[in-house]
């Protein structure tokens, strides 16, 4: 039987992991938009460390408007597990990622309705991979956003 969470729409368990994160309420004084993303990669950041991840490369802040794409490239190590989490700013309400290895081929994406996607790999082998993120929804363009990447061993 599924568990009472994942019966919830897509929306719903955003905002529970939000809120597990301490993310759901932001203060009013972070004004600027990258405050806003700065303060939500810090919540990343501890609620990763908790899961025995660690940072591995320095967070990327960058800003997209509504429909927008960018993607950057970056060295995964084989053997360790990967998680890669985006958050952005309050204007923001639909984010997604795909990642992708050194040949092209699409390795994970979060391409669901909300505002934290996270992807994952455990790559076999040393080799760069490139983050392609969308914009999907923004209230008031730009929105800004922030990627973390995480690993284990």
């Amino acid at each position: 039987m599924p568990s009472s969470v994942a019966l919830l729409p897509i929306r719903a368990r955003s905002l529970l992991l939000a809120v597990a994160l301490g993310a759901a309420a932001l203060p009013a004084a972070a004004g600027k938009y990258t405050d806003q993303v700065n303060i939500l990669l810090d919540r990343v950041d501890t609620a990763m460390a908790k899961r025995g991840f660690e940072q591995t490369h320095t967070p990327k802040i960058d800003k997209l408007r509504q429909g927008d794409s960018d993607s950057f490239s970056f060295t995964l190590k084989k053997g360790m597990s990967y998680k890669i989490v985006s958050v952005c700013d309050a204007d923001c309400s639909d984010l997604d990622l795909v990642l992708r290895d050194e040949g092209g081929n699409d390795i994970d994406n979060d391409d669901q309705r909300d505002d934290m996607p996270i992807v994952s790999v455990q790559p076999k082998w040393t080799g760069k991979f490139t983050l392609r993120v969308k914009m999907y929804s923004c209230n008031n363009n730009p929105c800004y956003y922030g990627i973390g990447i995480y690993g284990a061993r």
